[in-house]
């Protein structure tokens, strides 16, 4: 604190406080001493009275001194003040934050929360109070800029048109404390800090907790332009659910939450390549409780192997458009193309038991081809050849008798470049030359297993094994059921015995006596399954549940080596892109990727170059701040330049957490801030209400009437002992006797 004085001349008054003691010296004298040999006795009891007079005498010194000093600090009327006031001074050194978050963009009675601060903080520029020095922060700016303190004032006049805002959350926090770090490398008289924001809760939970060093000489100014109450409901999470096949069905959920003070009814639809699908649902928000926030579910089922764009719409107007759209974008696989390998079986036997045909029906049930998830090719074992493979997404092997060393060799290169392979052993087969093919060290131990002896009778008297235990964690078997007690049993009656695991392979389903059933491994990039018993079910019902069938599909869908990958990123994430290159398109260095911006009319980021990888040739771009569409072209040595359709696409959405517009509590943020970190705090609606709240702190506290008080007070106590001190000398004084040695006044 600074104290002052409005009348400094009247504290020559303090001479004032001296004039008791002078007086009590002057009339100071000592007292004759008289014998009075009768009273000797009385002379212990005077002396204490006379210690007892001399230390009330000086505490009535004491406090008519102090009042005559304290009635002229009042005359004089003190004024105490803050240190520490940045004011709006031109010699002041002040750094400007500028919000930039999605929930910038909420809009009020004059516009969006963002127009107003950047209007404000146009106002602080080119007012008559601007600063002398300044520099710009945005809280989602570009993050190799490395801003710095300026005296040209008209760069940063410039910077604020451009600047916009994006979709990410704001680090507030992180921005202050920047702040400050520039701050403290200036020697200006006043240095503040000039927040301009909507004070969201989510940016501001740890701004309480901003310790940077200097910053007790700091002021830091936050101006609120969260004014009135916005009513938004905000699409926070989209997940999609399905395999990314050609036919198959994708589910979408989307979860909704309220932010608004009351009660919202919306409607949601699904958009899917820019049209709406006709489907809409309408849900109710209440703004409190567990009903704050729902779920609705959409289906889409995928047509063609394109990209595919789509969104989950609130068509409900609200005062936050931004999060009432949250985008995906995959790339959808061709049907899965599966090569069914088949030994030769017995001729009598039905359509279902010959050893491919039951896996026939179960990867395509449909009587049109065209019209599954899944295309299955049947080659016959003898007349299998490497090029078969060309193509293949997944092949499966149905009770092969052998495979000579080129067949060998070309299974084994293809479940490294990624494929899978799945291998149903039954009748016929030779354990021998699969452990001699599959098990040996040149292959590194294709199979997950080594192939024993064949146990078990088949026939309608003859026992069978159940299993007891399924990996309901696989990729291959999760979900496939609600719980792990809903899985079918399977019942085996004979079967190949899996003498024993190789490498990191994986037990899936195991029979009750111990032995594995069916076992997997990964190989390379890719994935090996191999069944103790035949796709048929002349040995086991396994193919008669649902659980294996399930399996096999599964398998068979997540072959694909890019299936899966949804091109749908979050605001502030690096995208990685993975061009497919056409033919003949070998020289990577000389291929560039061409970023199509989300936004209309917005300016195009140079184009990527392509790097090798594990992936092959990738390009990674990090411009992400802003929410929607981004299209990309590959460019190079003869491809078209032209931008009709582009070459593939992928999608921002916003952070989640912007699309909760609740706002901190001021009087708590002030309060933790000028606690324990910055010299001043001040928090208000605009410049001119901060300049008004600075000037008011400015004129001080007027300490002349506590003093006043406090004068009155001590008149008080300086009677009361006065009157006390006479009274207990008027007692002890007797006549005709003389006082004791000592001064008496």
């Amino acid at each position: 604190m600074n104290v002052t004085f409005a009348t400094p001349a009247m504290l020559i008054g303090l001479l004032a406080a001296g004039i008791p003691l002078v007086l009590h010296l002057l009339a100071s004298v000592r007292a004759p001493k008289v014998a009075f040999p009768t009273l000797r006795f009385l002379r212990l009891s005077m002396e204490r009275t006379a210690r007892r007079r001399h230390i009330q005498h000086w505490l009535l010194l004491i406090l008519r001194s102090l009042m005559l000093g304290l009635l002229a600090l009042a005359v004089a009327e003190p004024i105490s003040r803050a240190v520490g006031l940045g004011g709006r001074r031109s010699n002041a050194a002040a750094v400007i934050i500028l919000d930039n978050s999605m929930s910038m963009s909420a809009r009020t009675a004059g516009g969006t929360r963002f127009e107003a601060a950047r209007a404000q903080a146009a106002q602080l520029l080119n007012g008559d109070d601007k600063p002398a020095l300044a520099a710009l922060l945005l809280t989602n700016g570009d993050s190799e800029a490395d801003p710095q303190m300026t005296a040209d004032l008209d760069d940063l006049r410039r910077l604020l048109p451009a600047a916009a805002v994006t979709a990410r959350r704001a680090p507030m926090a992180d921005r202050i404390s920047q702040a400050c770090r520039l701050l403290a490398e200036q020697t200006n008289p006043a240095k503040t800090i000039y927040v301009f924001s909507d004070m969201q809760a989510v940016s501001f939970d740890d701004v309480a907790y901003v310790r940077p060093p200097g910053a007790d000489d700091i002021s830091l100014v936050i101006i609120n332009t969260a004014v009135g109450e916005v009513n938004n409901v905000g699409i926070v999470s989209l997940e999609l659910t399905g395999h990314r096949v050609v036919n198959e069905v994708l589910t979408l959920t989307a979860k909704l939450a309220n932010s608004s003070p009351t009660s919202r009814v919306v409607d949601v639809a699904l958009h899917v390549d820019g049209r709406p699908t006709g489907q809409r649902t309408r849900v109710t928000l209440t703004a409190t409780g567990d009903g704050r926030t729902k779920t609705v579910r959409f289906r889409h089922r995928i047509g063609s192997d394109q990209p595919i764009s789509g969104a989950v719409v609130i068509e409900t107007p609200d005062d936050l458009a931004d999060d009432n759209v949250r985008r995906f974008a995959l790339r959808p696989a061709r049907q899965v193309s599966v090569l069914i390998v088949t030994g030769p079986g017995e001729p009598a036997d039905p359509p279902l038991l010959q050893p491919a045909g039951m896996l026939e029906l179960v990867l395509n049930p449909y009587d049109n081809p065209a019209s599954g998830s899944i295309q299955p090719r049947v080659v016959a074992a003898a007349d299998f050849v490497a090029d078969d493979l060309a193509g293949a997404d997944a092949v499966f092997f149905c009770e092969v008798p052998t495979f000579s060393a080129a067949q060998a060799d070309a299974i084994d290169a293809f479940v490294r470049r990624g494929g899978t392979a799945m291998f149903f052993v039954g009748r016929g087969v030779s354990a021998a030359n699969y452990n001699e093919r599959f098990g040996g060290q040149d292959r590194a131990g294709l199979l997950p297993a080594l192939l024993g002896e064949t146990v078990g009778q088949v026939g309608p008297t003859a026992p069978a094994i159940a299993s007891e235990w399924v990996d309901t964690d696989h990729p291959y078997l999760a979900g496939l059921y609600g719980t792990a007690a809903e899985y079918p049993v399977v019942l085996v009656q004979r079967y190949v015995r899996l003498k024993r695991t190789i490498g990191a392979s994986l037990t899936l389903v195991r029979l009750a006596n111990g032995d594995p059933l069916i076992v997997a491994k990964t190989h390379g990039r890719g994935r090996v399954v191999l069944s103790a018993v035949p796709a048929s079910p002349r040995w086991s019902n396994m193919m008669i549940p649902g659980m294996v069938p399930g399996m096999v599909v599964r398998a068979a869908l997540l072959a694909p080596q890019h299936l899966g990958r949804d091109d749908t990123y979050i605001a502030g994430a690096t995208v990685e892109i993975v061009p497919h290159l056409p033919t003949g398109a070998n020289d990577v260095a000389r291929l560039r990727i061409d970023i199509i911006p989300a936004q209309v009319g917005a300016a195009a980021p140079e184009p990527l170059p392509l790097a090798d990888s594990e992936r092959g040739p990738v390009a990674i771009f990090t411009q992400t701040a802003t929410a929607g569409v981004y299209h990309w072209r590959l460019l190079g040595p003869g491809l078209p330049d032209s931008p009709g359709g582009g070459d593939g696409l992928f999608v921002v959405n916003p952070v989640a957490s912007e699309s909760d517009l609740r706002l901190a509590e001021a009087d708590q943020l002030k309060d933790a801030l000028a606690g324990r970190s910055f010299a001043e705090v001040t928090i208000a609606p605009s410049l001119d209400a901060a300049a008004a709240a600075t000037v008011e702190q400015a004129k001080g506290d007027n300490w002349w009437d506590v003093l006043l008080a406090a004068v009155v007070i001590a008149l008080i106590v300086e009677a009361v002992i006065a009157n006390r001190a006479r009274q207990t000398g008027g007692r002890s004084a007797q006549p005709g006797v003389g006082a004791t040695a000592g001064r008496t006044s």
